[in-house]
């Protein structure tokens, strides 16, 4: 399988997270593991973007303007609605801009992947 160095990067109103991992590349999804254990994925065909720790997996799906939140001990989901409002992808290089909706306010969110540098 592929190896890339990358910078993921998720923006909010009030902080960014940043990580600089491997990551991997098979069948046209980019896969990584945070420095705290979460393992994301991003397929670049169903431009779907998941995030899966140990208590719950989170599942955006950018074409559908859904994200479902699946809480693994409770075997329990929640759907929400969120708005896309840009999605941009160069080789491996990706940008999302997004708009969650939950109940109290709406938050605008960026999230991006950097190539950095293939290892092979």
């Amino acid at each position: 399988m592929p190896k890339i160095n990358i910078k993921a990067t998720l923006r909010g109103k009030d902080d960014t997270l940043c990580s600089e991992v491997t990551a991997t590349i098979s069948k046209n999804t980019l896969k990584y593991i945070e420095e705290d254990g979460t393992k994301m994925s991003f397929n670049y065909n169903t431009n779907k973007l998941i995030r899966d720790t140990k208590e719950l997996r989170m599942t955006f799906d950018f074409e559908k303007e859904k994200l479902v939140i699946k809480y693994k001990e409770l075997d329990v989901h929640m759907d929400l609605k969120m708005e896309l409002i840009r999605l941009e992808k160069d080789n491996y290089n990706v940008e999302v801009e997004y708009v969650l909706d939950n109940t109290h306010e709406k938050e605008k969110l960026i999230y991006r992947i950097e190539e950095q540098k293939w290892v092979f």
